[in-house]
């Protein structure tokens, strides 16, 4: 078995508002804090696929954090409705995010993407898990990010590994509540060798 190349190199750029800082955050005591909100992106993209036919998105979150770095949280955006996914995702996610110094961060954790209104008779199931590693490095007011995420065998990924890698670039732009992210990765999936 061999790991091939299947996509190359991916420029999504989105402008969403609002600004990074979440919409709603509070400190709910004993360390834990809740924060969360809606966004509005002009085409959402995932891993260079538009998601929304190249339209608006409405996307929403919740996540729950602990001073200790532990968090856990529901994703969800609207989609163009076709049979693989439906008109909505919701993910959950969850994991550990930790400064290893000022203005650099970890973050080691998984999400579950879901898509309720998916016809899985027609298309097939495409739910599926994801482990993630991600270093985040701030560089002035430009977020800086690169990782790599695994997705084991499953129904959803044809019954291989899938690995994905990827570095992302964002800013909020001066004066208005939008911020400008640009990401680029590589896809690639264990196949059997051909005989």
């Amino acid at each position: 078995m061999r790991f091939r190349i299947i996509g190359a190199a991916l420029l999504a750029i989105a402008a969403t508002t609002p600004a990074p800082t979440p919409a709603m955050a509070a400190d709910i005591g004993q360390g834990f804090t809740l924060s969360g909100g809606p966004t509005l992106v002009s085409d959402y993209r995932y891993r260079g696929i538009s998601l929304s036919d190249e339209g608006i998105a409405l996307q929403g979150s919740l996540e729950l954090g602990h001073k200790s770095g532990f968090y856990a949280g529901v994703w969800g955006s609207s989609l163009d409705d076709t049979p693989l996914y439906g008109d909505v995702e919701f993910d959950l996610y969850g994991g550990w995010r930790h400064d290893l110094r000022p203005g650099t961060s970890l973050d080691v954790g998984f999400t579950y993407y879901t898509y309720p209104g998916g016809d899985s008779a027609v298309a097939g199931d495409s739910d599926y898990f994801e482990p993630k590693v991600a270093i985040t490095q701030q560089l002035g007011p430009v977020s800086g990010t690169a990782g790599v995420a695994w997705a084991p065998s499953q129904d959803s990924t044809g019954k291989k590994d899938n690995l994905y890698v990827w570095t992302g670039l964002s800013a909020p732009v001066p004066g208005l509540p939008l911020t400008v992210k640009g990401s680029n990765g590589l896809w690639a999936s264990r196949r059997a060798e051909a005989r």
